[in-house]
């Protein structure tokens, strides 16, 4: 049970995780707007944790048709 609830998930973020990401970065600056009064400096943080997220979500991106090249080049080897 638990190990299919683990693939179920893995599967699941490794679909969204650039959506999640992206979604992430967005709000961050706007969740940040709000914790302005408790903590000054909170709007910086919450815009560089988004560009942070956005720029993690580029990478992944970026590399991801590399790995399904590699994919396809060793099932085309294989056969």
């Amino acid at each position: 049970m638990k190990q299919e609830l683990r693939s179920a998930l893995k599967k699941f973020l490794n679909k969204s995780v650039v959506s999640l990401l992206c979604f992430s970065g967005l709000s961050a600056p706007a969740l940040s707007i709000l914790l302005v009064e408790y903590y000054d400096f909170s709007f910086f943080y919450g815009c560089a944790i988004g560009f942070l997220c956005f720029l993690v979500s580029f990478i992944i991106v970026m590399k991801r048709p590399d790995n399904e090249k590699k994919k396809i080049n060793a099932i085309e080897r294989d056969s």
